[in-house]
């Protein structure tokens, strides 16, 4: 067993022999594979043979901020596609990539309808409210939380921001959006 080297998932790194798989390794028909990018380390007293990925994933945590794309919108809660946004070459896991957006997280004030605020096909920034068993669900209600961009609901041409109301400049159809309000706009 070469302990310096790089090895890559799927790649034997030991006979079962000369230690026990442990984090990031498994064992299988008497050998030990990697499970990860990285480089072996044996514990000399428990021969316990891991892999030290030199890129870790951090699992994702409420107030994370992620991306997502609005997949369906039903009376009281939105379906988001959601992916982690990268700070610090981090690598966030998690399990589900579909998480809620509650028409209560969305705005400060009473929101009566969805489609006020948001539309299928939207691109989000959001925050992690809570993770729970049964799901993540997501939360827009920050100012410099909410739409990224939008498409025309009648010829899918991406909006104009021009503030809450939204402008289609091909068929000039008006919207409203809860939009995310970023540095570059303040």
């Amino acid at each position: 067993m070469d302990k310096s080297k790089l090895v890559v998932p799927g790649q034997q790194i030991a006979v079962s022999e000369e230690g026990e798989a442990s984090t990031g390794a498994m064992e299988s028909d008497g050998a030990v594979y990697a499970t990860v990018a990285g480089n072996v380390i044996v514990d000399p007293q428990t021969y316990a043979i891991s892999v030290k990925s030199s890129r870790s994933l951090v699992p994702l945590r409420e107030g994370d901020i992620v991306n997502g794309l609005v997949h369906d919108i039903y009376d009281t809660v939105a379906l988001i596609e959601f992916e982690p946004i990268k700070t610090n070459s981090e690598r966030k896991s998690y399990t589900n990539r579909f998480a809620y957006l509650r028409i209560s997280e969305v705005d400060k004030g009473y929101v009566e309808n969805f489609r006020d605020v948001l539309r299928i096909g939207d691109v989000i920034v959001a925050r992690v409210r809570e993770i729970k068993p049964l799901g993540i669900y997501l939360s827009i209600m920050d100012s410099s939380l909410g739409v990224v961009k939008a498409r025309c609901s009648a010829c899918r041409r991406e909006l104009k921001n021009t503030g809450r109301i939204m402008e289609c400049p091909n068929c000039r159809n008006r919207e409203t959006r809860k939009m995310a309000i970023t540095a570059s706009r303040m």
